[in-house]
């Protein structure tokens, strides 16, 4: 009889066992499949039949699993498809949301309101519940990745984020974003929207917009060209309008480099971009913002300012009338002038002998007689080397270089 008795305890044991199995299993699948919602469901009443007992449901919008709720002190958590299920007895409830948690390194969630409020009772992360029917509670949650920014020239060679001054972004929401760093950024890559009042809301994914990248003060980048979405770990690459300029400063008769300060100004407000000084007479810069600038050197002598539509690569030689120029111009000026006088001195020493010869073969040859006249009244009209006119008489010696006689009756 012991041992009979023995199996009868066993297999009593196993029927009890299976019983009761297949009660969690309908309360399981009656309640939701949330282990948490079966433990409340069992601590608040072990009657699972009695009619004081309500729904309590907790949706994420969007869906989000893993997410932390505080029920009286409890702290439950979603499932895999964003909600929470209790069957709790009537009563009041305190009901407490997180302010941020984090889904992943790069993933996390933020508290924005409850949906099933108004405001302002909706921007309230604790609320309470009076549970006197089955109810569904909305929490509406905005989801944030981490994302870093990466520029590049206009080749897509990349560069340093430290020459980048700001980053203006725009959001499709309509906020403003002034960025001056560039890593481990946290974007909110969603909004909601009111498509049926009082309790309906729409998800809307939010976009990002580059207005500005400024590099030495102007401004990098079409407006609205450069567009993202956030996600998870990721990295906005945006080219920009750099090119590379190289500005030589030469001598500007003899062509050799001259070290000098460059000054670039901008074209259309004479606002100043850049003031260095060149290193053997060059100087480069690898990303320059395209516009419109006028460049000029400042050093010992004088050049004059170059004006320059920048929108490619470019090579800009400001030549320089330095102070070897001005000797040089000075020395060849005055080598001119020495010359020209020599050539006139000699000219003049040639016409006066010339005409010296002239004059006294002509004196010689004077007939005073050949008018009829005595000889002193015979006159002899002499034009001197400056076109002085002067009067000589008989056959005295005159010196000039060019002789006109005239023999007056």
């Amino acid at each position: 009889m012991f041992k009979k008795g023995w199996k009868n305890n066993i297999l009593t044991g196993l029927a009890l066992l299976t019983l009761w199995g297949i009660i969690l299993s309908q309360v399981a699948l009656a309640y939701g499949h949330n282990p948490t919602s079966i433990i409340l469901a069992q601590e608040n009443s072990p009657d699972l039949s009695s009619n004081d007992f309500r729904m309590l449901t907790v949706e994420t919008l969007p869906p989000t699993s893993n997410i932390p709720i505080v029920l009286n002190g409890s702290m439950l958590y979603t499932g895999s498809d964003g909600t929470i299920s209790s069957l709790l007895p009537q009563s009041t409830y305190v009901l407490e949301a997180i302010s941020e948690t984090y889904i992943s390194e790069n993933t996390k969630a933020t508290f924005t309101k409850w949906g099933d409020l108004f405001d302002p009772q909706s921007f309230e992360i604790e609320r309470t519940i009076v549970l006197t029917n089955d109810k569904v509670v909305r929490l509406l949650l905005a989801i944030h990745h981490r994302v870093s920014l990466a520029f590049s020239d206009s080749s897509g060679t990349r560069i340093d984020t430290s020459l980048v001054e700001s980053v203006l972004v725009g959001a499709s929401d309509g906020q403003s974003y002034m960025l001056r760093t560039y890593e481990n950024l946290w974007f909110p890559g969603n909004r909601f929207q009111r498509v049926q009042a009082p309790i309906t809301w729409k998800v809307v994914n939010i976009s990002y917009t580059f207005n500005e990248v400024t590099v030495l003060g102007r401004n990098t980048v079409q407006r609205g060209l450069h567009v993202f979405a956030p996600g998870p770990d990721a990295t906005w690459g945006v080219s920009l309008n750099l090119y590379s300029l190289k500005v030589e400063v030469t001598d500007f008769f003899f062509g050799f480099p001259i070290d000098t300060e460059i000054k670039i100004s901008d074209l259309s407000n004479g606002d100043m971009v850049l003031t260095s000084r060149s290193s053997l007479g060059v100087l480069t810069s690898e990303n320059f913002p395209r516009g419109s600038y006028m460049i000029s050197v400042r050093g010992i002598g004088v050049a004059l300012p170059v004006s320059v539509v920048f929108t490619k690569p470019m090579t800009v030689e400001v030549r320089l009338f330095s102070i070897f120029d001005i000797v040089f111009v000075l020395a060849l000026a005055a080598a001119f002038a020495g010359a020209l006088l020599l050539r006139r001195h000699y000219s003049a020493r040639r016409h006066q002998r010339k005409w010296t010869n002239s004059t006294s073969f002509l004196l010689d040859n004077i007939d005073c007689g050949v008018w009829g006249r005595p000889a002193e009244s015979n006159r002899i009209y002499i034009i001197d080397p400056w076109g002085r006119l002067s009067r000589g008489s008989g056959i005295d010696p005159v010196p000039c270089c060019a002789v006109v006689s005239k023999l007056e009756p």
